[in-house]
């Protein structure tokens, strides 16, 4: 099913495939479920297992923003990165950095702002080198470059032709559009903040306070949605308080 990816390419999959989500799944489970364990006992050891996953992920943050993993190159693109993402996440661009020497970029044509780019690329494999060719563009008004091979696309991961395309036009500061929030280090996940069974909340605050705000949350929501004024009213007002508590954050 290789030809499977060609149609996917312009959707995020977060890099998953089709057996990757049962792999997660088992890899999640496991050491803590068998084929014996009963439905109270997998109740208990479902919390076991998700606290773990906190406790690993909370570890993972704590590396990222006391470890840092060093640039393999001198362009500014990488250092970016390298400031802005988890260290997992950046060994993923690394490894696109990596390949700009096996890819070079020769300009087709020119139309206005867009530029159309032949992409000469190399890719090891089992029986030695694979040569491959691709398009990509650059739009200059824009500082935006799209690749036909998708992998942006599909795992929100800068590819090396657009990186290589990058080196030559000499672009030193990278668009945000490139970086991805679900990426960052200092990003704050949602589900932190849901109460779960062996949560002491009085060690949590947030959480406690989180959970009364959804409530009242869903019920102005409920009331709101009946009436077109009312939704409205309450979308603009959620937006400006929106904007202020995003401005107070330290």
């Amino acid at each position: 099913m290789y030809w499977v990816p060609v149609y996917l390419k312009n959707t995020f999959w977060a890099g998953m495939s089709t057996t990757q989500r049962s792999e997660s799944m088992n890899a999640f489970f496991d050491g803590y479920v068998h084929s014996g364990t009963t439905l109270k006992e997998f109740v208990d050891q479902f919390d076991n297992a998700l606290r773990k996953k906190v406790e690993n992920e909370m570890a993972a943050d704590f590396h990222s923003f006391n470890c840092t993993v060093p640039c393999i190159s001198h362009l500014p693109v990488e250092k970016k990165f390298q400031a802005v993402y988890t260290n997992s996440k950046f060994k993923e661009v690394q490894s696109e950095v990596m390949e700009i020497i096996y890819s070079h970029c020769v300009v087709i044509k020119t139309e206005g702002a867009i530029t159309t780019y032949q992409v000469n690329d190399q890719r090891v494999v089992e029986d030695g080198i694979e040569k491959s060719t691709l398009q990509a563009y650059f739009n200059e008004d824009e500082c935006e470059a799209k690749c036909m091979c998708g992998l942006f696309e599909m795992r929100w991961i800068i590819c090396r032709h657009i990186l290589s395309i990058f080196a030559a036009r000499d672009v030193q500061v990278l668009p945000e559009k490139y970086i991805m929030e679900r990426w960052k280090k200092d990003i704050k996940r949602r589900y932190g903040l849901i109460r779960s069974s062996y949560d002491d909340l009085s060690g949590k605050p947030a959480a406690s306070r989180y959970s009364g705000l959804i409530k009242l949350c869903y019920q102005v929501a409920t009331n709101a949605c009946e009436n077109e004024d009312n939704s409205l009213d309450m979308t603009q007002k959620l937006k400006a308080m929106n904007d202020i508590y995003t401005k107070s954050k330290p």
